[in-house]
C-alpha cells in the first residue's frame, strides 16, 4: 500500500493555495512527498516496512529509519530469531549477529517506524512545491528555462543549463536533499517493502 502524502489538501487551502484542480493537486502532493521522501532516505511519517539487510559482526544493528516503535518476525538466513532486543534505533544481541566474523547473514525483520505526525516544516516545504508546480502549469511548463540573456531589437534570446537549474520546479534543489538526508539520518540502505 502507498504512503500517505505528507501534506494534504487542507494544508494547501490553509496556505491559500488554489486546490481547484483536485486531479493536478493529487498527483502534484503524491510525487513531491515521494520526491522529499527520497531524498531523506526514510518514510518520515509513521509505516511499517519489512526490509533485507546484510549483518555485522557485532551484537548492535543499525536500523535504517527512525524513530523505531516496535520490530517483529526478524529472521538470520531464513532462520527465526528469537534473542533479539531493541533500544533506540537498534537490534542487540548477546550474541554477534554474525557468527566468528564469518560471512555476513541475511537479516530480515518487519518493523514500525517514523513519526506520528509530520514536522509543520516539512507539511510548508510540500505545499510550497505543489505551489511552485501548479503557478508552472499555469504559467506555461518550461517557458523561460534557463534564460541568460535577452534582446528584444533583431529578437535574440540566450540559454544555459547550469547544474542548479531545476528542470521543473517541483524538482528539489540539491542543498535540500542534502538537508533532508542529514535531518532523518536515512542510512545507506534506503528503506523499502512498506506494508502499511
Amino acid at each position: 500500500m502507498a504512503l500517505a502524502p505528507l501534506a494534504t489538501v487542507a494544508d494547501l487551502s490553509a496556505l491559500g493555495i488554489d486546490t481547484t484542480n483536485t486531479a493536478l493537486v493529487d498527483s502534484l502532493l503524491t510525487s513531491v512527498s515521494a520526491a522529499v521522501r527520497d531524498a531523506a532516505g526514510v518514510p518520515i511519517s509513521r509505516t511499517v516496512s519489512t526490509i533485507t539487510m546484510w549483518t555485522e559482526a557485532s551484537r548492535r544493528i543499525e536500523l535504517p529509519a527512525r524513530p523505531v516503535h516496535s520490530v517483529t518476525d526478524v529472521t538470520l538466513d531464513g532462520e527465526p530469531v528469537t534473542d533479539y532486543v531493541v533500544r533506540g534505533s537498534s537490534l542487540w544481541r548477546t550474541c554477534l549477529w554474525q557468527a566468528h566474523n564469518a560471512i555476513p547473514g541475511e537479516l530480515t525483520l518487519t518493523f514500525d517506524h517514523g513519526l506520528d505526525e509530520v514536522p509543520a516544516d516539512i507539511v510548508k516545504m510540500v505545499c510550497t512545491f505543489v505551489a511552485a508546480g501548479l503557478n508552472e502549469v499555469r504559467e506555461g511548463i518550461g517557458e523561460g528555462r534557463g534564460l541568460s540573456s535577452e534582446r528584444i531589437d533583431d529578437y535574440q534570446a540566450s540559454f544555459t543549463r547550469g547544474d542548479d537549474e531545476l528542470v521543473d520546479k517541483t524538482e528539489l534543489p540539491e542543498r535540500t536533499r542534502r538537508r533532508l538526508r542529514q535531518r532523518f539520518g536515512g542510512a545507506s540502505a534506503t528503506v523499502l517493502g512498506t506494508t502499511r
